[in-house]
This record gives C-alpha cells, sequence and structure tokens, in this order.
C-alpha cells in the first residue's frame, strides 16, 4: 500500500512522546512541499491517523506558497499551537507516541503537486478501510 512513496527520494520520519518537544524532534524536516502521514505508536496502515499536504502551487507565482512540510506540522491545529493540539489529542486518545513519515513530492526527478500525492493516497486508503483515517475529517 502507498507504493507512490517510494519515488519519493527525500524523506524522513521522527517520534513525537507527550515529553518531547515538537520544535525539537521535527528539526530535521526539511521546508518543503510534499506530504506527511501521522501514526500512533506502530508505522501499522491500521494505526495511520492523517493524511495531510504542505505546500500550495501558486501559477501567477511559478511557485509553492504558503506552508511546507516543516512550518505546517509545527503549525496550528483545531485552534492550538501544532505541539500543543498534537499532545491533547495523544492524552485523549491514550496514544503514547505519534510517528510522522513526510516526504518531499517535488524535487529534479518527481514533480507532484502536494494535493495529488495526498488525494492519491487518501483514495487508496479509502479503498482498502471505506472511511478516511481518523484525523482526516472530509476531503
Amino acid at each position: 500500500m502507498f507504493n507512490i512513496l517510494n519515488e519519493y527520494k527525500l524523506n524522513g520520519k521522527f517520534i513525537l512522546e507527550i515529553k518531547y518537544k515538537l520544535i525539537k524532534v521535527s528539526k530535521d524536516v526539511v521546508n518543503e512541499p510534499g506530504v506527511y502521514l501521522i501514526y500512533k505508536n506502530s508505522l501499522n496502515v491500521k494505526n495511520l491517523l492523517y493524511i495531510g499536504k504542505a505546500g500550495t502551487f501558486n501559477n501567477i507565482r511559478n511557485d509553492f506558497k504558503g506552508q511546507k512540510l516543516r512550518t505546517r506540522i509545527v503549525n496550528t491545529r483545531w485552534n492550538l499551537s501544532g505541539e500543543k493540539s498534537l499532545i491533547r489529542k495523544m492524552k485523549e486518545q491514550n496514544i503514547s507516541k505519534l510517528i510522522f513519515r513526510w516526504y518531499v513530492t517535488v524535487d529534479t526527478n518527481v514533480k507532484h503537486i502536494p494535493l495529488y500525492t495526498e488525494s492519491f493516497l487518501l483514495q487508496e486508503y479509502f479503498e482498502k478501510f471505506r472511511k478516511l483515517p481518523s484525523w482526516n475529517k472530509c476531503f
């Protein structure tokens, strides 16, 4: 599942636990356009909580505007700072750790707009489970 992710050579992961600071554990995430997946406790597709994108292509400026991977991951969610919102969700849902996998979708070899890849991943997940990951509210 998610074989498209094998095309993205620049990628990585980090783990967030309640005792960690998001800004520190995510320090190696590059600020480029791409997608990210959040898992609870292990990298099992059944533990996938969220599929997100970072970076919107601006045709007028011919570049990517808005938040890219690093800024999107640490920014505000659910009206709280990125860290506070994630820690709150972890406590509410009794999650010991979140595992983030991130992928740059635009480089010299591959040129996938992040929305394309996010849509592809959500569709593949939907086909297998007939629902979206639990933190993806709609699509």
